[in-house]
C-alpha cells in the first residue's frame, strides 16, 4: 500500500486518458461503454492506492454494489480526460465515492457515483474494513468532507410523463 497520509481538500487525481479511435462508435464520440472502462480501471488503481484491495491473494476485496453514470459532454479521438474520485461518505464496510472525467478545459465530461463494500472472498459477505483501512477512509473522508456535494451524487433517472 503507498502512504497517503494526507490528502488535500479536492476530488483526488486518477489518471489522465487521451480518447483512441477505436474507443469511438459511429457517431464519431467516445461509446458509452468506453467510459465505463475509463472509471473501471482508475478505480481499481485507486483503491490499491489507498489500501482497498490488496491483490489477488487477499482475504477480502472491494465489490461495486451500484453505479450511476451521467454523460454530460461527447468526447471525440484525441481528445485527453483527467479521472478523478471524491470520497463522499464511509461506513463500517461500505464506501460511496463519486469520479469526475473532466476534459483539459475542466468541463465535466461524465462522473459515475459508487457504492463499494469489502466483502470476504471465502464467504462471499460484507466485513468491516481493516482498521488501517478506516483509518484510511477517515483521513479520505476528512478532506473530502468539506467539499459541496456535487449536483449528480444521489440523482435517479427521472420517468417520462406517461
Amino acid at each position: 500500500m503507498t502512504d497517503e497520509s494526507q490528502f488535500d481538500a479536492e476530488p483526488l487525481f486518477l489518471q489522465r486518458v487521451t480518447v483512441r479511435p477505436e474507443w469511438l462508435n459511429a457517431s464519431g464520440h467516445l461509446r458509452a461503454a468506453q467510459y465505463i472502462v475509463l472509471f473501471d480501471l482508475a478505480i481499481e488503481g485507486f483503491l490499491e492506492r489507498i489500501g482497498l484491495s490488496a491483490g489477488r491473494d487477499a482475504t477480502a476485496a472491494p465489490f461495486l454494489l451500484e453505479m450511476h453514470t451521467c454523460y454530460q459532454k461527447e468526447l471525440r479521438e484525441g481528445e485527453t480526460v483527467r479521472i478523478e474520485v471524491q470520497a463522499l461518505a464511509f461506513a463500517e464496510k461500505r464506501v460511496h465515492l463519486i469520479m469526475f472525467m473532466r476534459t483539459e478545459a475542466g468541463e465535466i465530461a461524465a462522473t459515475t457515483e459508487l457504492a463499494i463494500a469489502n466483502v470476504a472472498l471465502t464467504k462471499r459477505q460484507t466485513e468491516p474494513w481493516t482498521p488501517s483501512q478506516r483509518e484510511t477512509l477517515a483521513r479520505l473522508m476528512e478532506a473530502h468532507g468539506g467539499l459541496p456535494v456535487p449536483p449528480q451524487a444521489g440523482r435517479a433517472i427521472a420517468r417520462p410523463n406517461r
